[in-house]
């Protein structure tokens, strides 16, 4: 069984793969077209996607209408050229529904193959291995990077990380399994869909990452109570933008000390840093929660920027600032309950010796999501802020 588990591999027309007899260089698709020249299928060449998905024996399509009559023909295609090829599946309109699951089918399966029928896979990526049915799970091969940087570079050594959206442990796992210096002390993941859950638990033991990793199945609105107000780290992994969530990711993080939530969201370039912070100030404000004003960091033409760092560590504050009442509210120089008023609203009135300052860390460019549109995530830095050291809230 486990030969059928192998590596994902995202093949494109640029890819070289073997040479011809003319010594020239022939990439995956050229080497589809061909076949299909061969067998006088040419009308469907000028159809087939230049790049797909190979996921160990799997391979994934993007489905065309055009190609809709003849997949049975292009999977076939693919089974002929590719030897290590048992199975190909058409993913046919992305993903649905609030569990995101794939609507992806099998068009054809290598006759007498040792993985045909199967369509569980195995993908390791910086030597974190994801155990996962290309049939009921969606994996997105363009978050490689943030997984990656999780692995490498995030800072949460000791730690306490809730994700809420966990899916197969896509920021989790890489995140336990960093090295001592950013290594969490434990990471809670909490995933709706019992297939997705099935497969986390799978994937934390597959990487020996049990004694750091708990999983919990259910909604995060639902289940988690006991990690309320313990958590340095929030993990919002969901789109197109888990906007109505963040009043729970909020209220994982611990009231004293405060912490960073991670949220994905999608945006124009235009509005990438506006638009979050818009979310932030709408759903938090009324739980007194202040965004700091930032000069806001113009993003290049042509390529989108991958990283624009906003602050250079936690609680740095504000940074060319222009909005007067929460500049003035961070120095203390307006009157105190006026000021937390305007800003916050109602629910800080209670308490105006202690706003929760929101500082945008960094904001990242992940792929993009549709035309125009791209997947972001901004890491917002969330810490009490003492206007008046001797005021005690009651």
């Amino acid at each position: 069984f486990f030969s059928c588990l192998f590596f994902l591999d995202v093949r494109c027309a640029t890819t070289v793969v073997e040479m011809t007899k003319s010594g020239k260089t022939q990439s995956p698709y050229q080497k589809v077209i061909q076949y299909l020249d061969n067998i006088g299928a040419t009308h469907l060449c000028r159809w087939i996607p230049k790049k797909w998905e190979k996921v160990g024996h799997v391979i994934v399509l993007r489905y065309v209408a055009e190609l809709h009559e003849f997949e049975k023909e292009v999977g076939n295609a693919f089974i002929k050229v590719f030897p290590d090829v048992d199975v190909v599946v058409v993913d046919g309109h992305g993903v649905q529904g609030e569990l995101r699951q794939p609507t992806s089918r099998v068009v054809m399966q290598r006759e007498g193959g040792p993985c045909s029928g199967t369509t569980e896979v195995l993908h390791i990526e910086n030597g974190v291995k994801y155990k996962w049915d290309v049939l009921q799970i969606m994996f997105s091969s363009g978050n490689t990077k943030e997984r990656i940087r999780f692995r490498r570079e995030v800072k949460a050594k000791d730690e306490i990380v809730v994700d809420m959206f966990a899916g197969l442990g896509y920021f989790s796992i890489p995140l336990a399994m960093a090295t001592a210096v950013n290594r969490p002390r434990h990471v809670y993941c909490i995933e709706k869909n019992p297939t997705s859950h099935h497969y986390l638990k799978e994937n934390v033991q597959l990487n020996k990452v049990g004694d750091t990793v708990t999983t919990m199945c259910g909604d995060n609105r639902e289940v988690g109570e006991e990690l309320l107000g313990t958590a340095n780290r929030v993990l919002m992994g969901y789109l197109p933008t888990p906007v109505t969530f963040l009043p729970r990711a909020y209220a994982f993080l611990d009231p004293l000390q405060g912490g960073v939530i991670h949220y994905h969201y999608t945006a124009t370039k235009a509005e990438c840093v506006t638009l979050p912070a818009q979310h932030v100030a709408e759903m938090l404000g009324p739980l007194g929660v202040v965004v700091v004003s930032q000069e806001e960091p113009g993003v290049g033409s042509g390529t989108v920027a991958g990283d624009l760092d906003l602050a250079e560590d936690r609680g740095s504050g504000a940074r060319g600032g222009e909005a007067r009442t929460e500049a003035a509210l961070l120095e203390g120089t307006v009157d105190e309950a006026t000021c937390v008023s305007q800003t916050l609203g109602p629910a800080a009135r209670a308490c105006p010796a202690r706003p929760v300052v929101c500082t945008f860390l960094k904001v990242h460019c992940i792929k993009s999501y549709c035309p125009q549109v791209f997947h972001w995530i901004a890491e917002m830095d969330f810490r009490p802020h003492t206007l008046t050291p001797n005021t005690t809230c009651p």
